[in-house]
C-alpha cells in the first residue's frame, strides 16, 4: 500500500509539471496575440498587398466584399490606385466608370464585352483615360459595332502593349485596322480575330507576340504583298501564331520568287494554318532559326485549285533555307491517313516511347487536312513521295509510318530508302488492315541490295574493298539495324515472302560484310493467317530461316480467331 502512494505521488508530480508547463505555453502564445495588430488597424501597405491577392484567379470581383470589414479596410481598397487598374465591364458600367475615377494615373488593362454593352457608351467612358490604357481586350463584337470598333481604334494610345480583339464573324465581315508605330508606340502583343491587323506592315516590326486567327481576306481585301511585306518585318516577334488567315490573290503566292531571305531572329515559336502556296511564298522569304518550335497546316481544297495543297510539293520550296531546323532533323513520324497527312520532325533531343518509336512535342510538324466537313469522305491522294521532298537533305536515322494500305500499296519504297542513307530505324504500322497484301514482301525487295557481282566485292592486299565506301551505295539504308512492319496483311503465298526476306537478309549480309552491320533486330506483326495452326507453322518458318541473320527474330500476328 505504501509503495502505490509513493507511485501516486511521481505520477501526480509529473502530470502537475506538465500543466504548469503547458499554461506557461499558453501564456507566451497569448502574449504573442496580443501584439498583434487588431484588422481594422493593419498597415495601408499590407492591407493593400492582401487586396492584391485577392483580386487573382476566381477572386477577381469577390476582393470587392473585403471592402464591407470595417471602414479601414473600406478607406484603403477605394484609394489605392493600383487596385483599380483591372477593369472588367460586362453588363453594367459602374465598376468601369468607378475605377477610372480611382485608379488616378495608373495604367490600365481594360477588359469589355461588348455583346453585353454598347460599344460606344463603353469608349465614351474610356476616351479620356487612351493615354493610360495599357491592355485592352475587347471580346465578341457584334456586326453593329464595327465601325465604332474602327473609329475607337483610330485613336492614338502611347502606352498601349497588349490588344485583344475578337469580331462576331456571323455577318462574314472583317475589320482591317491601321495600327501605325506612331499612334501605338508600345504596342508588342497582339490577339486578334476576324481583324486585319498587319495593312501597315510598320506596326509589325515592334511586335513580340502575333496571334491572328478567321481572317479570310476578303472583305475587305488583304494582298498577298502586304501580308508578306509585314512577315518580313517581324524581326523581334518571338511567337507568330496565324490560324486561318488567307489573302484574296492566292494565285499570286504562287508567282513569289525566291529573294534574299529575312532572318527573323527572334522566332521561338511559329504556327501558321493557311494555303499551301501562300506558306510557300512566306518561307520564300524568311529564315527560321533553327532553334524554334515549328507547325505547318495546309487545307486540302478538294474541289478548288487556287491554295490546292496535294501534297507537301506545293508547299515546301525547293530552296530549303528558309527551313535550317531541316538539317538538324534525325527523326520523323509520318502519320498518313485518309483525312490527314501529317509529318513530325524531331532533332536530336527527342523521347523515346516504350514502343520505340518517337513521343512528346515534334521540333516541325507539317499537316494537311480536310479544310470542311463536306470533304471527310475525300481521301487524300497523297502517298510518300513527298516525305523525300521534304527531308532529302536531312540526316534522318529514325522513321516511323502510321498509314493506310492504300498509301502503303503505292508508295515508290526504293526511293524513299534510297534517299536516307543514315536511316538506323524503320517502323511501319498499317491501320486496320484485313486484306490479303505484297507490301511486306515490297519493303524486303525495297531493301534487297540485290545480286552484286563478286567483282565488285573483291578485297585488296589489305583486306579493305577495292570499291571501298562507294560499294555501300547499292546498299538502300546501309546503316539500317531495327525493321519493324505491324499490321500488314500476308501475302497469298507466305513462302514467297519469306524467300524475298532471306534474300534480302543475305545480301545485305554479304556487302555490308562487317561485325555489327546490317538489320540486327526485325519485328513482324501480320494478319491474314487461316488459322492458328497456319499462325504457327509460318511463325516457326520465319523464325527458323531469319534467326540465323539477325539477332533478334519476332513474328506475331493481330488476328483473332
Amino acid at each position: 500500500m505504501a509503495m502505490a502512494t509513493l507511485l501516486d505521488k511521481d505520477v501526480r508530480a509529473e502530470l502537475a509539471a506538465t500543466v504548469r508547463a503547458r499554461e506557461q505555453e499558453l501564456q507566451s502564445m497569448y502574449a504573442i496575440l496580443n501584439i498583434g495588430v487588431p484588422i481594422n488597424q493593419l498597415p495601408v501597405e499590407l492591407l493593400v498587398e492582401v487586396f492584391t491577392h485577392l483580386q487573382q484567379g476566381d477572386l477577381e470581383l469577390r476582393w470587392l466584399d473585403a471592402l464591407r470589414v470595417c471602414r479601414h479596410w473600406f478607406v484603403v481598397g477605394s484609394t489605392a490606385a493600383k487596385l483599380w487598374k483591372n477593369l472588367n465591364v460586362s453588363g453594367s458600367t459602374n465598376l468601369l466608370r468607378t475605377g477610372l475615377a480611382r485608379s488616378r494615373a495608373a495604367e490600365l488593362n481594360i477588359s469589355i464585352t461588348p455583346y453585353m454593352n454598347t460599344l460606344l457608351e463603353v469608349t465614351g467612358l474610356i476616351n479620356p483615360h487612351l493615354h493610360r490604357l495599357r491592355t485592352l481586350e475587347l471580346g465578341m463584337i457584334p456586326p453593329k459595332d464595327l465601325p465604332a470598333f474602327a473609329i475607337f481604334m483610330e485613336n492614338a494610345m502611347p502606352s498601349l502593349q497588349s490588344l485583344q480583339v475578337s469580331i462576331n464573324r456571323v455577318s462574314g465581315l472583317e475589320v482591317a485596322l491601321d495600327l501605325s508605330p506612331t499612334r501605338f508606340p508600345r504596342l508588342r502583343d497582339v490577339d486578334c480575330s476576324g481583324v486585319q491587323i498587319l495593312r501597315n506592315s510598320a506596326i509589325a516590326s515592334q511586335l513580340h507576340k502575333v496571334i491572328i486567327s478567321d481572317c479570310l481576306g476578303k472583305n475587305p481585301q488583304l494582298q498577298t504583298s502586304a501580308l508578306l511585306d509585314a512577315i518580313c518585318n517581324m524581326r523581334n516577334t518571338k511567337e507568330l501564331l496565324m490560324q486561318h488567315v488567307y489573302v484574296y490573290d492566292v494565285a499570286r503566292a504562287l508567282a513569289v520568287p525566291a529573294q534574299n531571305r529575312v532572318v527573323l531572329e527572334q522566332l521561338e515559336k511559329v504556327m501558321i494554318y493557311t494555303d499551301g502556296p501562300l506558306l510557300k511564298a512566306i518561307l520564300s522569304v524568311i529564315v527560321i532559326p533553327p532553334t524554334a518550335a515549328v507547325s505547318f497546316i495546309c487545307p486540302f481544297a478538294a474541289n478548288t485549285s487556287e491554295g490546292n495543297a496535294s501534297s507537301f510539293y506545293a508547299v515546301i520550296p525547293d530552296d530549303r533555307r528558309g527551313l535550317p531546323i531541316l538539317s538538324q532533323i534525325i527523326a520523323v513520324r509520318v502519320t498518313a491517313m485518309d483525312s490527314e497527312h501529317t509529318f513530325e520532325g524531331f532533332n536530336d533531343d527527342f523521347e523515346v516511347c516504350p514502343s520505340g518509336v518517337p513521343c512528346g512535342a515534334p521540333q516541325l510538324e507539317l499537316s494537311i487536312v480536310m479544310r470542311s466537313e463536306e470533304d471527310v469522305d475525300f481521301s487524300i491522294p497523297i502517298g510518300l513521295d513527298d516525305l523525300v521532298h521534304v527531308f532529302c537533305d536531312t540526316p534522318l536515322e529514325h522513321l516511323t509510318i502510321d498509314t493506310t494500305l492504300v498509301v502503303a500499296a503505292t508508295s515508290d519504297w526504293r526511293t524513299i530508302f534510297e534517299a536516307f542513307p543514315t536511316l538506323r530505324t524503320f517502323s511501319i504500322t498499317v491501320e486496320q488492315d484485313d486484306e490479303i497484301s505484297d507490301v511486306s514482301l515490297q519493303l524486303f525487295s525495297a531493301l534487297d541490295p540485290g545480286d552484286i557481282p563478286a567483282a565488285a566485292l573483291a578485297r585488296g592486299a589489305s583486306g579493305e574493298r577495292l570499291l571501298g565506301a562507294r560499294i555501300l551505295d547499292a546498299v538502300p539504308c546501309p546503316a539500317l539495324r531495327h525493321l519493324r512492319i505491324i499490321g500488314l496483311g500476308t501475302p497469298l503465298n507466305t513462302d514467297r515472302l519469306l524467300d524475298t526476306a532471306v534474300t534480302c537478309l543475305e545480301n545485305r549480309r554479304r556487302v555490308l560484310d562487317r561485325p555489327g552491320e546490317g538489320i540486327r533486330e526485325l519485328k513482324l506483326e501480320l494478319d491474314c493467317h487461316d488459322d492458328d495452326a497456319h499462325f504457327r507453322r509460318v511463325q516457326a518458318a520465319f523464325e527458323t530461316h531469319l534467326g540465323p541473320l539477325v539477332d533478334v527474330i519476332s513474328y506475331q500476328t493481330g488476328d483473332m480467331w
